[in-house]
């Protein structure tokens, strides 16, 4: 693995942390990996993991160093771990999808040289260890920040599970950039499938039984665990809000083409629509 990390603490047993568990495991299987879960379904889980060494209920309960320690829980809870966890490990990684209330946190607490925001683009619309998979970040990017420069034994480390080490600039970009491609499409989602459940309620009782595979890809993410994903849009609503309001004015376009019958311009979005998704299908890595 990445030279000088031999010895890594997870906090959050789901489904980032258990996966990274087992993307470090395949890739270097001499690797020591313990973790701290405080649910008790989740911990007897990983105790079935060849991976995890060693399992606690609570940060309280560790006693060792780590070269590496892996914040892999909600926002709020890594922030509220942040200083415990530091004086565990001579680094501190966290995986959370909002970047700049925790990089605010490591400055107040004076840890830039120890600490090192990250986020995986990759997950499952299923929490828990259960659903974890050691594959789980191959090919996909694992964003840092170019002002929080990580050190290269981390990269080597991400390198090394199959992961694609993606730089920007800052928190602040980061967070505006997932919210466009993150935060905001499982927004969409959510609302596409209330949507159609409010048909389904008041209309079409059989509308499950004529659902097409459309249907299923764009309301997957509604399956995602509710409270992790209240509290990231909440740290993020800074950036998801406007994200909403364009969204909110191209559906209006569609309608308003719909409701004048206007061919042309119906022919017109669809056209730019599928343009933009060649073009972004053509720069994919």
């Amino acid at each position: 693995m990445g030279r000088g990390i031999s010895r890594i603490l997870i906090l959050g047993g789901g489904l980032l942390g258990t996966s990274f568990a087992l993307a470090v495991h395949r890739a270097c299987p001499d690797a020591v990996i313990e973790c701290v879960e405080q649910s008790p379904e989740h911990r007897a889980k990983l105790t079935q993991y060849a991976a995890i060494a060693q399992v606690y209920s609570d940060v309280t309960d560790v006693d060792s160093q780590f070269d590496l320690a892996v914040l892999a829980a909600s926002p709020d809870v890594c922030i509220s771990y942040l200083q415990s966890i530091a004086r565990h490990a001579s680094i501190v990684l966290d995986v959370c999808s909002v970047k700049r209330a925790i990089c605010e946190a490591a400055d107040d607490l004076c840890l830039r040289s120890q600490f090192v925001p990250s986020h995986p683009m990759a997950g499952k619309a299923i929490e828990g260890p259960s659903a974890a998979d050691g594959e789980l970040f191959r090919d996909r990017p694992w964003i840092f920040l170019e002002d929080w420069a990580p050190p290269a034994t981390v990269l080597a480390l991400i390198e090394r599970i199959g992961a694609r080490v993606t730089m920007i600039p800052s928190a602040e970009a980061h967070d505006g950039m997932v919210a466009c491609v993150s935060h905001g499409i499982h927004v969409t989602s959510l609302a596409a499938m209330l949507t159609s459940e409010e048909k389904r309620r008041q209309t079409f009782p059989s509308l499950v039984e004529v659902s097409g595979p459309a249907f299923w890809d764009i309301t997957r993410l509604a399956s995602s665990p509710a409270a992790f994903w209240a509290d990231t849009l909440l740290q993020n609503r800074e950036n998801v809000i406007p994200y909403l309001q364009t969204l909110r004015e191209q559906i209006a376009n569609f309608e308003e083409a719909m409701r004048n019958q206007d061919r042309d311009c119906l022919v017109d979005l669809l056209n730019k629509s599928k343009i933009a998704r060649e073009t972004w299908e053509s720069s994919r890595p």
